[in-house]
């Protein structure tokens, strides 16, 4: 295997490599000074891969890649991890699988051979699987009890609709929990775990080459299977249409009030504006227009913000706030209005600078350790990004101008169609109106 760039060590440069196997690896150079090391098994095994009927397969086998493997059980695994005074962590979200260790560099030898193990050889017995699909029954339940939860699931099931790829439920339902076996998982992870266009980031302080050497040993010689390819996604959305859905949950007092779209993939050309924009709108804490006109201005919510979710296939756009049942319709034209007003005016340059440079500024602090930087390496694995994509990304946002932004507002957050609003809270007061045009749904 032929060295890439020897001399370059910092951390924003990556490298990309094929082991013996096929697998490919993204190597990254450790931040300077740090003495630890992160590693990720990526692959597109996601809920969206879920077998119909067996929806919440892929969060329940990340929850088992704790619970031991084919060569340690659940206590050894745990003792292993604290003996190396390292980190294991697994989830799933719509489109991929992840599973990432983390520790010190003098142990970096058994940190990357248990990673090797849990994703190659996950332990799976009866016992833990039980143990693990009462927590997500249990999940299901407080999804159903907490007025954001419950309207973020309702907001996501309706952006997406049923078929979609990203329609499902992570956590499955109670039905298709009881459907999960540990043949089932074993099968879905002989499938979705172990593919060929599995990827592998590294971020290490190891020169490349007695890297590379060591990741042939401990992951080269794993047996990959058929590579997932691409999921199906639609080619259009139905348009949303003009109501609000609001989810009654007797006992609370706090309502909920999300407003949201979907989003271009993260390869869309309009991606950057869009981060930028919803930077803007409400990313930022405490200098965000949602937080200061919302909330600090007129005290109307408790809480109050935008996110921004892109994936391979599509995206969603939240704008969100929590307020009490009397002020949900002023709060629903509020975060409305403020949607509208990227899309009908250009931001002025004194605030988007402001916004820009505090995200910017705020950077270098991902450089100064081996996680953070991981994370920033593992997006570019994930995402098929150019190598020099942390490089260049500070560039492409100070490059982008108001009237590009307001451009990509007006075709994203304003049209087409309006976007879906959902509410969640108590119930409407005896003889009250609930609020304006809703549809009053129970909980199911």
């Amino acid at each position: 295997m032929r060295r890439k760039n020897p001399l370059a060590r910092d951390p924003r440069e990556l490298s990309r490599e094929t082991l013996s196997n096929g697998l490919t690896v993204y190597l990254q150079p450790s931040p300077p000074g740090t003495v630890t090391l992160s590693a990720s098994w990526l692959t597109l095994g996601g809920s969206a891969r879920d077998p119909d009927g067996q929806e919440g397969a892929a969060t329940a086998l990340a929850a088992l890649l704790r619970a031991g493997t084919t060569r340690l059980d659940k206590r050894e695994f745990a003792r292993t991890l604290d003996e190396n005074a390292s980190t294991f962590r697994a989830a799933a979200d719509w489109e991929g699988f992840h599973a990432q260790v983390g520790g010190p560099m003098d142990a970096e030898e058994r940190i990357l051979g248990l990673l090797a193990q849990a994703v190659e050889g996950p332990r799976l017995e009866t016992v833990e699987i039980e143990r693990v699909l009462r927590q997500h029954r249990e999940a299901l339940l407080r999804q159903r009890s907490e007025p954001e939860e419950l309207a973020e699931r309702t907001l996501v099931e309706n952006v997406f609709p049923v078929g979609h790829p990203y329609h499902r439920d992570p956590l499955g339902t109670e039905t298709s929990l009881g459907n999960l076996s540990q043949a089932s998982l074993s099968d879905f992870h002989r499938r979705f775990l172990l593919p060929s266009d599995a990827k592998l980031v590294v971020t290490s302080a190891t020169p490349e080459r007695r890297l590379l050497s060591l990741l042939e040993r401990t992951f080269g010689v794993l047996s990959l299977g058929p590579g997932l390819g691409p999921l199906n996604f639609p080619d259009r959305l139905p348009p949303a249409p003009r109501k609000w859905i609001y989810r009654p949950i007797p006992g609370t007092a706090q309502v909920e009030v999300l407003l949201g779209r979907a989003t271009p993939a993260r390869s869309d050309p309009s991606f950057p504006a869009l981060y930028l924009l919803n930077e803007v709108l409400g990313g930022r804490p405490v200098i965000s227009r949602l937080f200061q006109r919302v909330r600090e201005r007129h005290g109307f919510a408790y809480d109050a913000g935008s996110s921004l979710e892109s994936f391979q296939g599509g995206g969603l756009f939240v704008a969100e706030a929590g307020t009490d049942l009397r002020h949900a319709r002023v709060v629903e034209k509020m975060l409305r209005k403020e949607c509208a007003s990227l899309a009908e005016h250009r931001i002025p340059r004194s605030e988007l600078d402001g916004i820009r440079e505090s995200l910017l500024g705020s950077q270098p602090l991902l450089w100064e350790s081996a996680r953070q930087a991981h994370g920033l390496a593992a997006e570019v694995a994930l995402f098929d990004l150019p190598l020099d994509h942390p490089l260049t990304w500070p560039s492409v946002l100070r490059g982008l101008s108001p009237n590009e932004l307001r451009e990509v507002a007006e075709r994203h957050l304003l049209a087409p169609g309006p976007p879906w609003v959902v509410a969640s809270g108590p119930p409407p007061r005896r003889g009250g109106p609930p609020p304006r045009g809703v549809v009053d749904r129970a909980p199911p």
